[in-house]
């Protein structure tokens, strides 16, 4: 163990004593951690000590100087790396980027640290630059300064700061031969404060046998962004390991030899050209801003490495493309990523067919792969069906409205001209319109999917404000029908009614339009898991509507607070669910205050809570009298919902039972809405 001055540290990078790993990654603190870093040395609090490794000549890059006493830094490079570029102003060998070196100051009145992007000198006439401590003196510091009288008060500070430099680190020398006994120790070692990611710890492992294996990652990741496919590190490093070990986790990525490893990355690159190729031709697939995973693009691109690298027929390929875009759209890969890719891989490669992971989607959705009108109503324009409703617009060829010779989709990517999304009804007609007492904020309602068309950008700027009444008209009814727009001159008029009704309208063409573009890829799948499991679910679907009904009604009867009528507990719930919904969907408005909306992000068994509380049941024992039976029915729906929800077998007992219940409901449901007693139910 040895003693070294900051002072010496910065040295010893200039002369290329201290070097950094292959398996090392990037250069990650944010500013916040550069300045208390910073104010720890300027107090000469402990910051730990550094790691170095006296690596074999064979690790150490041949651009390098191997006549000194090279050490490759283990454990502080995020330390080395600030000092050097805060104190010299430089970038150390390791960094590669052209970006600007942020500059830190010292405030000499307040003795903080803060990166400043623009300096004023008015502004920040009390700062130092810690980069002029690094070469000069104290005298030529305040001499130097823009501000010499005002610098000459604060000596002692400065002096305090330039000793900075003089800061000592222990330094631990690990002298071991063998690379993965040093990258089990840096991985062990950087479990603590900011962790590595699996993605890091994974190319860690690589790199020991594939030196290379950066650059060449990174030489994949800047060729698909150059095409608009972003495929990020963490993307081409699972592929990687996908297709050389065929398993999704890296349990097995150490044993993996480097001529195996690059041999993946060969096949890897060939599938990924061949798919970003025939997507953009058969289903419009320009970038890979329309998918908001691209974890389905891991299992295609395994399936074709398993293939020889193409497709063998055109079913093939059409079921492939049908499988990436289900998967996409029902988030296969959005709860445990990991465990259901890891499963499906083995599918793939046990099976070699995507048949069996798409029908487990159509399963956990009650056998409804296609979306339904709930899927579509109300959801907003970052929600991920409003990305596929978007793809089977674009299958369907359109071109401008107002220039019919530009088409909004080229099958080579070569559009010279922008295409914007555009709202029928536009945000200033509907604040106009809007009654008061909706309850939905304007930009709800007009980034709704049913509101949303897209044409250029100049076409957009002339419509501008404009009514659908005014416009729509000059546009040909073959372009309308290629993005769903309905055709009835009645449903454009510049008021809510019409609005309402053009939204209604609007989701069923864009149901059945969706419908159409993704069963063109599997015709034959509809008919292969139609069962009368389907009819059931749409049964249990109707009855939440209604529930979730008559729960709103009755609790805007009562003086209840919404956290008395729903338990504490419950709102609590709901709440939590909500603020989730606002970080997926930043563009939408949330009213928390919505009775209507707050039960539609109930669940079933709070629905049964909500209605037989002892201060609820008062109110709803004139819509369900009895308090035993209700219970029972509602239970009868509940376990019929699990079953299909969790894609169990229905036994004949269980489905008569939930024929009964949905007839008992269907007449408590018929007495409620035609009942005026039940309807005027007073506190």
């Amino acid at each position: 163990m040895s003693l070294k001055t900051v002072e010496q540290i910065i040295q010893s990078v200039e002369k290329e004593d201290f070097l950094l790993p292959d398996f090392q990654r990037g250069y990650v603190w944010k500013s916040g951690q550069v300045e208390k870093y910073f104010k720890s040395l300027y107090k000469k609090y402990p910051t730990g000590s550094l790691i170095m490794w006296s690596a074999p000549k064979q690790y150490i890059k041949k651009e390098f100087n191997l006549n000194n006493e090279s050490n490759l830094i283990l454990d502080g490079q995020q330390r080395v790396t600030t000092l050097y570029l805060t104190l010299t102003g430089k970038r150390p060998h390791w960094i590669l980027s052209n970006n600007e070196v942020p500059k830190l100051y010292f405030d000499l009145e307040t003795e903080e640290f803060k990166i400043i992007k623009k300096y004023d000198k008015i502004k920040h006439r009390q700062m130092l630059c810690i980069r002029e401590i690094y070469n000069n003196d104290v005298d030529t510091i305040i001499e130097s300064s823009h501000d010499p009288d005002l610098f000459s008060l604060y000596p002692d500070k400065i002096i305090k700061l330039k000793e900075i430099l003089n800061y000592k680190y222990y330094i631990s020398i690990v002298d071991e031969p063998d690379v993965r006994e040093v990258v089990d120790m840096f991985n062990s070692l950087n479990s603590e404060g900011t962790r590595l990611s699996e993605t890091d710890l994974a190319m860690a492992i690589m790199v020991i046998t594939w030196p290379s294996a950066k650059s060449e990652i990174a030489r994949l990741v800047d060729k698909y962004k150059a095409i608009d496919f972003e495929f990020d590190k963490e993307f081409i490093v699972r592929c990687l390991n996908i297709i050389a070990c065929e398993k999704a986790k890296y349990t097995e990525l150490k044993n993996t030899s480097s001529s195996k490893l690059e041999q993946a990355l060969k096949n890897l690159e060939k599938a990924l050209d061949y798919i970003s190729g025939i997507w953009r031709q058969i289903a419009f697939v320009a970038n890979t801003s329309l998918f908001s995973s691209t974890h389905s693009f891991m299992l295609a691109a395994y399936y074709l490495v398993k293939n020889n690298n193409k497709f063998q027929t055109e079913r093939q390929r059409n079921q492939c493309t049908f499988y990436t875009l289900v998967a996409m759209l029902w988030g296969r890969y959005s709860g445990a990523t990991e465990a259901t890719l890891e499963k499906d891989v083995r599918i793939i490669r046990e099976r070699n067919s995507f048949d069996p992971i798409i029908k487990e989607i159509a399963q956990q959705r009650g056998n409804r792969i296609y979306p339904t009108l709930d899927d579509i109503k109300e959801k907003g324009l970052t929600t991920t069906i409003s990305k596929i409703i978007k793809l089977s617009i674009l299958a369907n060829q359109p071109h401008d409205w107002f220039d019919p010779s530009l088409p909004l989709v080229s099958k080579i990517g070569l559009n010279t001209y922008s295409i914007e999304t555009h709202h029928v009804f536009s945000r200033k007609l509907l604040s106009r319109i809007i009654p008061t007492n909706i309850g939905t904020s304007v930009a709800t309602l007009s980034n709704q999917v049913g509101n949303i068309a897209y044409i250029t950008s100049l076409t957009n700027k002339s419509i501008s404000d404009a009514g659908p009444s005014l416009y729509l008209p000059e546009v040909s009814e073959e372009e309308l029908n290629k993005q769903y727009i309905p055709t009835d001159k009645n449903l454009w008029s510049p008021d809510f009614e019409s609005y309402s009704k053009f939204i209604v309208s609007r989701n069923k063409l864009i149901q059945d339009g969706v419908t159409k573009f993704l069963s063109s890829f599997y015709p034959d799948f509809a008919a292969e898991t139609e069962t009368d499991n389907s009819s059931t679910f749409l049964k249990i679907q109707n009855f939440e509507y209604k529930i979730r009904k008559i729960i709103s009604k009755i609790y805007l009867k009562t003086d209840f607070t919404l956290k008395k009528f729903f338990s504490e507990q419950i709102y609590d719930k709901v709440i939590l669910r909500i603020n989730l919904l606002k970080k997926k969907n930043p563009s939408n408005d949330f009213d928390i205050n919505n009775i209507e909306f707050l039960v539609k992000n109930l669940e079933m068994t709070d629905y049964l809570r909500i209605i037989t509380s002892d201060h609820n049941w008062p109110f709803f024992s004139k819509v369900f009298m009895d308090p035993k039976t209700f219970r029972e029915r509602f239970s009868k729906i509940n376990d019929l919902r699990n079953r299909l929800a969790h894609h169990n077998d229905l036994d004949l007992i269980l489905l008569k039972d939930g024929e009964v219940s949905f007839l008992w409901f269907d007449a408590i449901f018929d007495k409620f809405n035609n009942s005026k007693e039940i309807l005027n139910i007073q506190t």
